[in-house]
């Protein structure tokens, strides 16, 4: 027998908004990944409107300025997968700026979390990435050269 997720309201709203958000947005914007230039290509409009509409933002703690009730991770994958069946590739800038909110909040520090969420809060461009290796790993299995290895250096 298999088991099944039940959403919330507070879920479904969310889904819901996130749906619609996509069909007016995303939807459209995602024909511009054929645009040669990378400035024209780029959804800043979209990401812009995801961000005053607390997509961008939503895994903020309340404190920070995120949604109150701070969301679950649930609800925050609901959203993304609204997301990534209009377009994957802005489903992934929104996950990004999701993800990262949530690792500041958890693991970093009062003084780290109070600095970023406020910049973050404040620019609807806003957005995150993760970069990572380890020598002669990580990275390398993406990079197909023979013979190439990505080596890196923090200090």
């Amino acid at each position: 027998m298999a088991d099944h997720v039940q959403l919330d309201d507070e879920a479904r709203q969310w889904q819901a908004r996130a749906h619609d958000f996509a069909n007016e947005y995303i939807r459209p914007a995602a024909q511009r990944e054929w645009i040669a230039d990378p400035d024209e290509r780029f959804a800043w409009d979209v990401i812009e409107a995801g961000s005053r509409a607390g997509f961008r933002t939503a895994a903020v703690p309340p404190e920070y300025g995120g949604p109150n009730p701070a969301l679950s991770p649930l609800t925050l994958a609901c959203v993304i997968e609204e997301f990534a069946v209009a377009d994957p590739g802005i489903a992934i800038c929104f996950n990004h700026a999701i993800k990262d909110a949530r690792a500041v909040a958890r693991i970093g520090t009062q003084e780290q979390a109070a600095a970023f969420f406020e910049e973050f809060v404040e620019d609807d461009r806003y957005l995150t990435a993760t970069a990572l290796t380890e020598p002669e790993h990580g990275s390398d299995r993406w990079i197909q050269p023979e013979g190439f290895h990505l080596e890196t250096t923090a200090v």
